[in-house]
């Protein structure tokens, strides 16, 4: 009901989205309840005694139960019981809960759902004493919600009250009858207004409370200026300057609210839902500010979230000041819990290093239909223009992902570089078509420079152009794939956004990082995308802060050679089947490597031994005992980041 009633493009901006009950008790449970029974636990043990004491007198006395006549001459025993109880009951009564992007109020309905469950264990407790009616405490009033649409306070305070009134009933308090509670009044608690900025740009002060629960919008950074608008962001991104890193995606802006807040004393508790993003780059940089400030006690670093328009993979963080020292990661307990989210090596404290910077690039992005096919490019390439330039000069092969994981798709791309428009235009064919069916999607742009170099490449990389130009090969790889692969692709080839092109033309580097060693590392340092859940490189922080071995000559040799056994095998499997694809062959390979004993038959068995020889001449090169385990392998290399860090420091 929530999602129909608000406008699809609104929807879509501010990443609104029906939040399943099983996520919603995934925080919930540990960040409000788990606390509360702990605390009623105490005291249930605290008044035991006292309860044994009462029965055991009320035995011999031969009275049975407490009736109400008999209240006021009630032994010592049972009126401590009866005050404490009460007085826990008045403690749940007073929780506050706020959630700072209600939307229609599920996290605020379920958690005063299991409140009123919690509260009639403990009702329970004080009615097997006595016959009289035990008050329930427990009301809407306490639950606080902000959200930026007008639909949504509506929906979660008529919710709030629908649940107080099945709650309550349940408990046999019937509420309709009752004249001294107003059914449906508004609750002051639920707030319309944007969660983050005031209209004058200044931030938004959150209502204090004892809990902070939500999931607060998705929606990432390269979407935030077409579906905020430039003036929000830009206002956003100021106010929060020094807080949350320009490139993160909206999220990341609750969390800090919400660290502030716990930082100020303002709440207790927090536990919020983004999407697994959250995890890596810029994002993480709000995660690293709360375990500064505070701890993060529970999380579940990757799990999947397949609701109908929001097909993702979720983290959950619940953070406090670091009273909590029991920590719990995707459902274990653990001994610590890292900003990124595992348990492992902390190897988000890698550093960039030095040695190894300008020789990654992500690929070009297009912003617009500049890959053409093969055939259509053919036919302009030797097409004569009255400048006498050729057509060659400005089309280029081109690969993406899809292109290295499947099967190359002989597309090509029209690349103007850095041209004039007045040059570009000595190109007649090439020129014409991107003025057809480029520029007018281009000149309606909101990016300025996309707008206005409406002829080229929206990020045409001269910096890789620059490092690949004297190459004969270098080596590229999908930002985005199932199997960590590594390629090569010949001079003159142009990788898309979706790859990471690699300026190293030389079969030891080919053979590092075709290693187990670096695709651990990759997988450690990267972040995870999509339904699939397939991992993605990202050449800052998966390649330059990955410390290559100083290998002898000897083996340095050894590497080259598994390092070339390698590539021909994979050319040869896939030349000997039309339909295989490196994607297909890493499958089996998979398959082949969870068998207890591979058999020399299998077809991709020669791949599986070249992968091992090259991760043993691999491993020694570092000076290790092979095999290693991962854990082995990631602090074997963190301390080596360490130390190449120092030296280039030093140095």
């Amino acid at each position: 009901m929530f999602e129909q009633v608000i406008d699809p493009s609104k929807r879509s901006a501010t990443g609104a989205h029906y939040t399943p009950a099983t996520d919603i008790l995934a925080v919930v449970e540990p960040v409000i309840l788990q606390p509360l029974k702990e605390e009623w636990l105490a005291f249930k043990e605290e008044l035991e005694p006292l309860i044994k004491d009462f029965v055991e007198k009320d035995r011999k006395q031969g009275k049975g139960h407490f009736y109400e006549q008999d209240f006021d001459s009630a032994n010592e025993a049972k009126k401590v019981i009866k005050q404490k109880v009460l007085s826990f009951l008045e403690r749940l009564g007073s929780i506050t809960v706020l959630d700072p992007a209600c939307g229609s109020g599920n996290f605020l309905y379920m958690t005063q759902q299991r409140l009123f469950e919690l509260e009639s264990e403990v009702r329970a407790v004080l009615q097997n004493l006595e016959r009289l009616p035990v008050p329930s405490y427990i009301h809407p009033r306490q639950f606080k919600g902000i959200d930026v649409n007008e639909y949504s306070t509506e929906i979660t305070n008529m919710v709030l009250w629908i649940g107080y009134i099945q709650a309550r009933n349940s408990i046999g308090l019937d509420v309709i009858t009752d004249p001294n509670i107003p059914l449906l009044q508004d609750l002051e608690g639920l707030i319309n207004h944007d969660a983050l900025l005031n209209e004058d740009g200044s931030i938004y002060e959150w209502p204090e409370a004892d809990f902070i629960v939500g999931n607060p919008p998705f929606l990432g950074d390269k979407k935030m200026r077409s579906e905020l608008g430039d003036t929000y962001v830009d206002t956003l991104r100021k106010s929060f300057e020094g807080r949350v890193a320009g490139g993160a995606d909206l999220v990341c802006y609750w969390f800090e609210k919400a660290r502030e807040q716990l930082e100020l004393h303002k709440v207790k508790r927090v536990g919020l839902i983004a999407t697994n993003s959250i995890r890596g780059g810029k994002n993480k940089e709000v995660l690293d500010r709360i375990q500064k400030t505070g701890n993060i006690f529970m999380a579940w670093g990757d799990r999947p979230w397949l609701e109908e328009g929001a097909a993702v993979r979720i983290s959950m963080v619940a953070f406090d000041d670091g009273t909590e020292k029991r920590l719990s990661l995707d459902g274990q307990e653990v001994n610590s819990i890292n900003s990124d989210l595992t348990s492992r090596i902390d190897i988000a404290k890698a550093k960039r290093l030095v040695s190894n910077q300008h020789l990654a690039f992500q690929g070009i992005i297009k912003s617009g239909p500049f890959d053409v096919s093969g055939e259509l490019v053919r036919s302009w390439l030797d097409e004569p223009n009255p400048s006498g330039y050729s057509n060659r000069d400005v089309l280029k092969p081109f690969v993406n992902g899809i292109n290295i994981t499947r099967k190359p798709s002989d597309t090509w791309l029209i690349d103007f570089n850095q041209m004039t428009e007045e040059e570009a235009a000595n190109y007649i064919l090439p020129f014409s078509y991107v003025e057809t069916y480029i520029k007018p999607k281009r000149v309606a742009n909101r990016d300025k420079t996309a707008k206005t170099y409406w002829w080229l490449s929206h990020r045409s990389r001269p910096d890789m152009r620059k490092a690949i130009e004297n190459l004969e090969r270098f080596i590229c790889t999908p930002r985005v794939a199932k199997h960590r692969l590594f390629v090569w692709l010949p001079q003159g080839t142009l990788p898309d956004s979706a790859t990471v092109a690699i300026a190293k033309d030389d079969d030891y580097t080919f053979g590092i990082l075709s290693s187990r060693l670096h695709e651990m590392w990759s997988l450690a340092k990267g972040t995870r995308l999509g339904v699939g859940n397939d991992p993605r490189y990202t050449h800052t922080t998966c390649f330059e802060t990955f410390p290559f071995p100083y290998p002898t000559n000897k083996q340095k040799t050894e590497i080259e050679k598994w390092a070339k056994q390698l590539d021909n095998v994979r050319n040869y499997l896939l030349n000997k089947d039309p339909k295989a694809t490196l994607t297909g062959i890493y499958n089996e390979l998979s398959e082949l490597r969870e068998q207890e004993k591979p058999s020399p038959s299998h077809k991709v068995y020669s791949l599986y031994h070249a992968h091992n020889m090259l991760d043993k001449a691999v491993t020694e090169a570092y000076g290790w005992d092979y095999p290693l385990g991962d854990e082995e392998i990631l602090s074997g290399l963190l301390e080596l980041n360490f130390e190449r860090a120092r030296e280039e420091f030093e140095g």
